[in-house]
C-alpha cells in the first residue's frame, strides 16, 4: 500500500518544493505569506531522492514543472534528465593568466579553487552540457558565468599571474550536495575535493607550492529555513576544516579562506525579507556567526598545521564598506541589472552593469568581482597566520 503511494507523496513534495524555486525567482517575490510559507515547507524537504520519483513519469514530471515552475517549461526535459542522472567527476582543465594590468610577485605555482556559483568558470554549464545538452547558466551570463564577465577567481588568478584549476560548481553548498534538488547538480565543495584528489589518483600528491582557494557557504544558507539555524553555521565551519584536512594530507600546504560576504546587503536578501520573517537580521547575524566560526577555525588548523600557511580574508566586513563606498560613489547598490524569472535563464540586462554592484539577486557584476579580485589577491600574498 504504502509502496504505490510513494510516487504521490513525492510528487506533493516536488510541487511544494517546486513552488519554493519560484519564490527563489524574482518575479515571485511578492507572494502571500501562506503560499509563501507553503513553498518554503516545500524548500525544506526537497531532496534528489524526492524529484527523482516523478521524474520517472515524462508525464507527470512535465505537468509538475507546468504548474508550480512554468518558467522552467521550456528546459522540463533537461531538468528531468538532470533529476535522474548522477553527477559525473569534475575534471576541469587549467586556464592560463590573461593580466590586463599590473601583477603581484608570488611564489605559488598555480590557483586550485573550489567553492559556489561565486567562483565557477564554467563547470555546471559543462555538467548541464554533457548531461542534458542544455547549458546552464544561459546567455546573458558570460560563458557559464554568473555574471557579465570574469569572476572574482579569474581577477585573483590574473592578478597573481598563475593558472586556475577550478573546481567550485553554481549551487555547490559546503558539504557534497548542492542547492538545486537534482541528483546532477549535487556537487558541493566536498564532492569537488573527493574529484579533485581522485583524479591526482591515489600514489600522486598533490601540488605544494598550489594556493588551495576555498570559498563557500551562502548556498548552504538559501536552502529552506537555513538561514534562521545557527546550526547551519557549525556545519559549513566543520565541512571546511575537512575540505581543508583532506587537502593538506594530500601534499595541500598553502590555504585561502575568505570568509562569506554579508548575505543580508544583497538584492535576494530584500526579495526574501518580503515573504520570509527577519529574514535580513537573521542572514547579517549568520554570516557574521560564521565569520567568527571561521576565523578561530582558521587559526587553529593554522598551530595544528605548522606546515601550512594558511591565509583568510575579512570579506564580512569588506562587503559592508564596499556597499557604503560604492553607493557614495554613485553606483546603483540596491537593484539587480540582470532579472531573468529564475537565476541562469535568460532575462532583461540594465544598460549599464558597470554601475551596478550586483549582476543578478545574489552575485557581483564584472565591475564588482574586479574590486573584490584584486582585494583578495593583496590578501593572498599577506601574512599568513601565525603557526604558534
Amino acid at each position: 500500500m504504502s509502496r504505490r503511494r510513494t510516487p504521490w507523496r513525492a510528487s506533493l513534495g516536488l510541487a511544494l518544493s517546486l513552488g519554493g524555486l519560484g519564490l527563489h525567482a524574482p518575479a515571485r517575490a511578492e507572494t502571500s505569506d501562506t503560499l509563501a510559507a507553503v513553498a518554503l515547507l516545500g524548500w525544506n524537504l526537497a531532496s534528489p531522492e524526492l524529484a527523482a520519483v516523478p521524474a520517472v513519469s515524462p508525464l507527470l514530471w512535465n505537468g509538475l514543472i507546468d504548474n508550480f515552475a512554468p518558467f522552467l517549461s521550456p528546459y522540463s526535459e533537461a531538468m528531468r534528465k538532470l533529476a535522474l542522472t548522477s553527477a559525473p567527476t569534475l575534471k576541469p582543465q587549467p586556464q592560463a593568466p590573461q593580466p590586463s594590468g599590473p601583477t603581484l610577485s608570488n611564489t605559488y605555482s598555480q590557483l586550485i579553487s573550489f567553492g559556489d556559483s561565486m567562483s565557477d568558470t564554467g563547470n555546471m554549464y559543462q555538467v548541464t552540457m554533457q548531461l542534458t545538452n542544455w547549458g546552464l547558466p544561459m546567455a546573458p551570463n558570460d560563458r557559464g558565468r554568473f555574471s557579465n564577465g570574469p569572476v572574482v577567481l579569474e581577477v585573483m588568478a590574473n592578478t597573481l599571474d598563475k593558472p586556475l584549476l577550478n573546481y567550485a560548481f553554481g549551487g555547490g553548498q559546503s558539504g557534497r550536495g548542492g542547492l538545486v534538488p537534482v541528483f546532477g547538480l549535487q556537487i558541493g565543495m566536498l564532492k569537488q575535493v573527493e574529484d579533485f584528489t581522485r583524479n591526482l589518483g591515489f600514489f600522486k600528491q598533490a601540488d605544494s607550492r598550489a594556493l588551495y582557494v576555498l570559498w563557500t557557504g551562502p548556498d548552504d544558507y538559501y536552502q529552506g529555513s537555513n538561514i534562521y539555524l545557527t546550526t547551519t553555521n557549525v556545519k559549513v565551519t566543520a565541512n571546511l576544516l575537512q575540505a581543508m584536512t583532506t587537502l593538506y594530507f594530500k601534499g595541500a600546504r598553502n590555504f585561502f579562506v575568505p570568509l562569506m560576504p554579508d548575505l543580508s546587503i544583497t538584492p535576494s536578501a530584500k526579495l526574501h525579507e518580503k515573504f520570509q520573517s527577519n529574514y535580513m537580521k537573521n542572514a547579517r547575524a549568520r554570516s557574521q556567526e560564521l565569520a567568527g566560526m571561521v576565523t578561530a577555525m582558521l587559526k587553529t588548523f593554522a598551530k595544528t598545521y605548522p606546515n601550512a600557511k594558511v591565509r583568510t580574508f575579512d570579506t564580512f566586513t569588506y562587503s559592508q564598506q564596499q556597499v557604503v563606498q560604492a553607493a557614495a560613489d554613485g553606483h546603483n547598490v540596491t537593484d539587480p541589472c540582470y532579472d531573468p524569472p529564475f537565476m541562469g535563464l535568460p532575462g532583461p540586462v540594465c544598460a549599464n552593469p558597470d554601475n551596478h554592484l550586483f549582476w543578478d539577486t545574489n552575485h557581483p557584476t564584472a565591475a564588482g568581482a574586479k574590486v573584490i579580485g584584486a582585494a583578495f589577491s593583496q590578501a593572498a600574498v599577506g601574512p599568513a597566520l601565525p603557526a604558534r
